[in-house]
C-alpha cells in the first residue's frame, strides 16, 4: 500500500483557482499555489488525478488514497507514480504485508472485514441519549452496514429519532433499545468478505420491507 506525501499539496492550481484560495491575515493576503485540504473540491479533484497516473492497473490496483495494490503490481505502480511527479511517504507505505488497514476495514488473504478497534468501539457504546449521539452512534455503524443483513430494517427505530420533528433528548423505546442490541451484536460477530470465486457461479438474492431494501452477491463453497 502506497500513500502520497500530503497528496492534495501535490496538485499545481491553475491561476483561476489560485485567486478563489486566497485568504487574509494580519500579516497580508495570500494564495495557495497548490491544492490545500480543506477544498470543497479537492477529493474530485485529486481522484481523476490518481485514476489517469493508474489507467489500466485495475487488475490489481485500487486507485484511491492510500493506494492499494496486490503482490503482482507494485513493479509497474512506482514507474507511473514517478512519472506523474508524484512522491510517496515512506514511512506511511506497507510492502510485503499479509494483510493491511484501509479505510478503516482490514484487509487481507482475500477477505474484508471491520476494524477490531472499531468493533471494540461499537461493542462498549452506550445506549444514545441525544439525536448526536444517536447520529454518532448511526455514522459509525452505518460505514460497517454491508456487513449487517437487513441493516436498513433493523436501523429503523434510531434513524426516527433524528427526525427534526423528534426532541433533542430521544425517546429511548423499547423497540429503539432492540434495534441498538441487535445492531452491536451483529456487528461485534466480527462479519467478513470474501473475495468473489469468479469460476464459479454467483447468486443474487434480494429482500424488501416497509422500511428498506437490499441484495447480496453471493456464491456457494463447501459449507454451503
Amino acid at each position: 500500500m502506497f500513500d502520497l506525501t500530503s497528496g492534495y499539496w501535490q496538485i499545481a492550481l491553475t491561476e483561476g483557482a489560485k485567486e478563489r484560495s486566497a485568504f487574509s491575515t494580519p500579516d497580508g493576503h495570500y494564495q495557495f499555489r497548490v491544492m490545500p485540504f480543506g477544498m470543497k473540491n479537492a477529493p474530485a479533484t485529486c481522484q481523476p488525478l490518481v485514476n489517469g497516473v493508474l489507467a489500466g492497473k485495475d487488475p490489481y490496483c485500487a486507485a484511491y488514497l492510500p493506494i492499494a495494490v496486490n503482490s503482482s503490481g507494485w513493479e509497474e505502480v512506482l514507474p507511473a507514480l514517478q512519472q506523474a511527479g508524484l512522491t510517496i511517504k515512506a514511512s506511511k507505505c506497507q510492502i510485503g504485508q499479509g494483510s493491511v488497514v484501509y479505510l478503516g476495514h482490514l484487509v487481507g488473504g482475500g477477505k474484508v472485514q471491520p476494524l477490531q478497534a472499531k468493533i471494540e468501539t461499537i461493542k462498549a457504546w452506550q445506549p444514545p441519549r441525544t439525536q448526536t449521539e444517536v447520529r454518532s452512534f448511526l455514522g459509525l455503524t452505518g460505514y460497517y452496514c454491508r456487513f449487517v443483513k437487513g441493516y436498513g430494517t433493523i436501523v429503523s427505530p434510531l434513524t426516527e429519532l433524528t427526525s427534526k420533528k423528534q426532541p433533542r433528548l430521544v425517546n429511548w423505546t423499547e423497540a429503539c433499545q432492540k434495534a441498538f442490541d441487535t445492531l452491536r451484536e451483529a456487528i461485534c460477530m466480527a462479519p467478513m468478505f470474501k473475495a468473489p470465486d469468479y469460476s464459479q457461479e454467483c447468486i443474487v438474492q434480494t429482500d424488501a420491507s416497509e422500511h428498506g431494501i437490499g441484495a447480496v452477491l453471493a456464491q456457494l463453497n463447501e459449507k454451503g
